[in-house]
């Protein structure tokens, strides 16, 4: 429990609060009691106040617990992080959809709506491991179930089941697409050498990118002498970029689907793309 909101408070404001976490067991009861209280720093606190980003003033100590779906909240429609964890049952991620106030997390078929703040918890990974912590005391065969309740109406918030031990693990490190989209670019040739076989290279104005030639009628074009590309024309196209995060960091591929529009500077008119 202390190491879980003890990460869980770093993940929603880093150093900016010092956590203090209090477990008192009940003699009577198998049962703790939790207390969490944040420390604040005079100099962080300042530094807040200019910046002056209301999420990050003064924080409550609540939304710690109503981002792990500990304390009921007035949004019973918004997932904490335990429910939605049980909700996704140790599937795989398809897609992380980042709106003005929720994240959309979808799975399948099925998507979930949840807060920022137990979507920070959600992807953070001290988190998800003190969470893994807290349901390896089913290892125990003793311990059938353990349930969380609001101190303040005594309702069960979140019910850990033996039988549902295993959606609590931290998933295993695997490839997962960060971006895949289609997106409308102006690319420019940098040099008279820009191809090697289907991969061209490209200049976006910032960086040089290499991409592979897909749009067989433009190639047909090219490769029969019915236009002749040089150095500094421009490409209007259709860019298809996918990028992977692998354990070994980001990787990009891309790929022109479709060329929109062939300009020559210094025989076109500059006017507005596509």
């Amino acid at each position: 429990m202390d190491q879980l909101l003890t990460m869980g408070s770093r993940a929603l404001y880093g150093y900016l609060i010092d956590p203090e976490v209090d477990v008192r067991r009940d003699p009577s009861l198998t049962a703790y009691s939790v207390d969490l209280g944040f420390r604040k720093n005079f100099g962080m606190a300042r530094r807040t106040q200019l910046a002056g980003v209301a999420e990050f003033i003064n924080p409550p100590e609540s939304s710690v617990g109503e981002a792990l779906g500990w304390l009921e909240t007035e949004n019973t429609s918004l997932l904490g992080l335990f429910q939605l964890l049980k909700q996704i049952a140790g599937r795989r991620i398809d897609a992380v959809t980042l709106k003005d106030e929720t994240v959309l997390i979808t799975c399948g078929r099925d998507t979930y709506e949840v807060s920022t703040h137990t979507y920070k918890l959600f992807r953070h990974l001290g988190v998800r491991e003190a969470v893994e912590q807290l349901a390896g005391v089913f290892k125990n065969p003793e311990v059938q179930a353990i349930e969380i309740r609001n101190r303040a109406t005594g309702n069960v918030t979140v019910k850990l089941a033996r039988e549902d031990a295993d959606f609590y693990a931290v998933p295993k490190e695997e490839e997962v697409v960060l971006v895949d989209d289609i997106h409308t670019r102006a690319l420019m040739l940098p040099t008279s050498n820009f191809r090697d076989d289907q991969i061209w290279t490209f200049f976006d104005g910032e960086q040089t990118i290499r991409a592979r030639m897909a749009d067989k009628d433009f190639l047909r074009i090219i490769d029969n002498g019915v236009f002749r590309l040089n150095a500094d024309d421009i490409l209007i196209v259709n860019l298809h970029v996918k990028t992977v995060q692998t354990p070994a960091g980001l990787v990009s591929d891309y790929e022109v689907i479709r060329v929109l529009d062939h300009r020559k500077p210094g025989k076109h008119i500059p006017i507005p793309g596509v």
